[in-house]
């Protein structure tokens, strides 16, 4: 069985709370905010970043995972 890899989308950090390990990602083509938690960080993050990351289904809503700062082509 192959595994898919996973879509990243394109957001921006709007804001994030190191103290707290939580905070919100803005996504760059709908505008939606999805929830972020440390866990589910790769690099660590600051508002303002550039990122990518995949949206996983959780029961108080859709979350960002495997956030990653997104590099500039």
């Amino acid at each position: 069985m192959v595994m898919e890899d996973p879509t990243f989308l394109n957001g921006t950090v709007k804001f994030y709370n190191s103290k707290a390990k939580f905070g919100f990602i803005k996504n760059d083509e709908t505008g939606e905010e999805l929830y972020v938690k440390r866990s589910g960080l790769i690099d660590e993050i600051e508002e303002g970043d550039k990122v990518q990351y995949v949206v996983e289904s959780h029961e108080k809503g859709p979350k960002a995972i495997q956030v990653k700062l997104r590099t500039e082509e």
